[in-house]
């Protein structure tokens, strides 16, 4: 992902937290200001958690097999 000047992620495992600053999910890799999200096996369960908030959620297997799709979820003017 360096390669591609791809952000660094918030400090791993992302934690999600509602208005109230309570934990409703965690990621082991997030980015906050694209709201993307990588989640293993076990956190794919919660990957609603984040989507209902406008995240886009990826699984961590699918993204080492090819990150490609998590490539391509940043949009032209995010932020590297």
């Amino acid at each position: 992902l360096a390669d591609r000047d791809w952000p660094l992620p918030a400090d791993p495992p992302f934690e999600l937290v509602d208005n109230g600053g309570e934990t409703v999910a965690g990621a082991e890799l997030g980015w906050p200001e694209l709201k993307v999200a990588v989640l293993d096996d076990a956190q794919m369960v919660r990957a609603p958690r984040f989507e209902l908030r406008g995240w886009k959620v990826f699984s961590l297997a699918e993204v080492l097999a090819s990150p490609e799709p998590l490539l391509a979820a940043r949009t032209p003017g995010d932020s590297p």
